[in-house]
């Protein structure tokens, strides 16, 4: 699970894994999710059987991203392994992980507490159709607004450009042709360290900043 951020499904942990399909496993899979360690969710238009775990334990992520391949490394490998791609890479990967582990507050933040939702990541190939698409996290609620969320690492603020803009907008035609009619995909936009304002940021209205994510 650790090499596939997005999660897998039961036969894919299987088939990698190479475990018996049994009650077994299943008792393994519940006590990873009841400590904390991982993660099962469904997309919405998915069944239950369908079900993705994914690994949400920041610490083993770390450890098979950067512990595992240190051993016997220089003292300098922590030093140099900084500003890199590959750490650059991580940190947008932890702050996806942080909102993962944060949607409490994210909800609070946005006004919908009191709302039941499914939250969930959610991807699909491309086609004939369209390239595909990846959202990081979706909140769908029970008033039929479903919010697609837009996560950003910037350490220096996050600058909304029109590139950017466009493909977030591209990501929302996709998802729409897979939401039941009723309801209705709204963008959210959560950054690690506030938008840089230009005329872009008045195109998605709802925002949240990683101070939010650690209110009570």
């Amino acid at each position: 699970m650790a090499g596939k951020k997005s999660g897998m499904t039961r036969d894919e942990i299987i088939r990698t894994s190479k475990l018996y399909n049994n009650g077994q496993l299943s008792g393994i899979l519940e006590d990873l999710i009841e400590c904390g360690f991982i993660r099962k969710y469904c997309h919405t238009d998915k069944r239950l059987r369908d079900a993705i775990y994914q690994l949400m334990d920041c610490y083993t992520l770390f450890y098979y991203q950067f512990v595992k391949s240190a051993h016997g490394a220089d003292e300098e490998y922590w030093i140099r392994s900084m500003k890199t791609p590959m750490h650059n890479t991580w940190c947008g990967l932890a702050f996806e992980r942080v909102c993962l582990l944060h949607t409490r507050q994210i909800k609070s933040a946005i006004g919908i507490s009191g709302i039941s939702a499914s939250l969930f990541s959610w991807h699909v190939k491309k086609n004939n159709d369209h390239p595909g698409a990846q959202i990081d996290l979706v909140i769908d609620r029970a008033d039929n607004v479903i919010n697609v969320c837009e996560i950003k690492y910037a350490p220096a603020g996050y600058r909304l450009t029109d590139s950017e803009l466009n493909k977030i907008h591209d990501r929302l035609s996709i998802f729409n042709l897979y939401i039941p009619r009723r309801k209705v995909a709204q963008p959210l936009l959560i950054t690690s360290n506030g938008i840089i304002k230009n005329n872009n940021i008045f195109e998605i209205p709802l925002q949240v900043t990683g101070d939010q994510l650690f209110q009570p």
